[in-house]
Formats: structure tokens, sequence, C-alpha cells
């Protein structure tokens, strides 16, 4: 049993080996994303609100990108440590992700050259988008529910 000092058992290798390819699979999905938040974002933008609406359709969709990169990246990074930094990990990249996008809403607003409606509705767009890409990640592969390597030894018979 660990206590809160120690850190809890490591994944085998098989699990290790899926969690990696679930993980790179979200990432690449989510980067795809983000390029097409960018330009999409970008060309609504300019029809909608002209240049305010180009840079908030531009950079809702690199902090949308961003945002959203935070956490398969952060497990892909983890996805050989223990259960415990990869949740430690994951936590601290949602903070960070969140400070992100707080500091960006606050100091785009500020300037007001960005339309933060088309801003604001990038990055919803592509936050809802990156769930559906993570979940569809998560769902297709094939990790194991019971890792193998961590099978208690077993117990000769009793005679």
């Amino acid at each position: 049993m660990s206590d809160a000092t120690t850190p809890g058992p490591v994944p085998g290798a098989e699990v290790q080996a899926e969690l990696g390819r679930v993980f790179r699979r979200a990432v690449r999905g989510v980067v795809v994303l983000a390029v097409v938040l960018i330009v999409v974002g970008g060309a609504v933008g300019w029809f909608v609100a002209g240049l305010p609406g180009l840079w908030g359709g531009l950079l809702g969709g690199v902090v949308g990108g961003l945002v959203a990169a935070a956490t398969p990246v952060t497990m892909l990074a983890t996805s050989r440590a223990s259960l415990t930094a990869a949740l430690g990990g994951a936590v601290g990249s949602w903070l960070l992700a969140a400070l992100v996008l707080i500091g960006a809403v606050l100091g785009l607003r500020a300037t007001g050259g960005v339309h933060m409606p088309v801003f604001g509705g990038t990055v919803v767009v592509g936050l809802l988008a990156a769930v559906v890409i993570q979940m569809r990640a998560a769902l297709t592969g094939r990790v194991p529910h019971v890792d193998p390597s961590m099978r208690p030894p077993a117990t000769p018979p009793e005679a």
C-alpha cells in the first residue's frame, strides 16, 4: 500500500504502449483541429466583423488550440509515470490552460482591436470539438481495464 509520499504503481509495458497510442491520436486530432480553427475562425470572423473579426478568429483558434492541447500533451508526457504523477500533471495543465484563457480574454478585451464574440465563439467551438476528438481517441483505444503486469503472485495450493 502506498502512502502520500510514495508514487503509485506504474502501468505495465502493454498498457503504457496503448496509452501512448491513444494520447498520440488525441494530440494529432487536436493539432489538426487547431489549424482548422485558425483558418475557419479567421475567415468567419472576417465576414462577420471585418479586421477585428479576423483577429478574433485567428487568436481564438490559437488560444482554443493551446487550451485544447494542454491535457492530451500532458497525458502523453506522463503516460509512463505513475497514476499519481499523471493526474497531477493533468490537473496542473488544466489550471495553466484556464489561466492562459482568462489572461487572453482579459488582455484582448482591453485592446479593443479584437471582436470578442468571434474570439469567444471560436474558443468555445474549439473546446467542444476537442472534447469529441479526445473522447473518440479514448473510446477507440484498446487499453485493458486490468493491467496483466499488476497480477498478484500466485499462491501455492494448500495441501
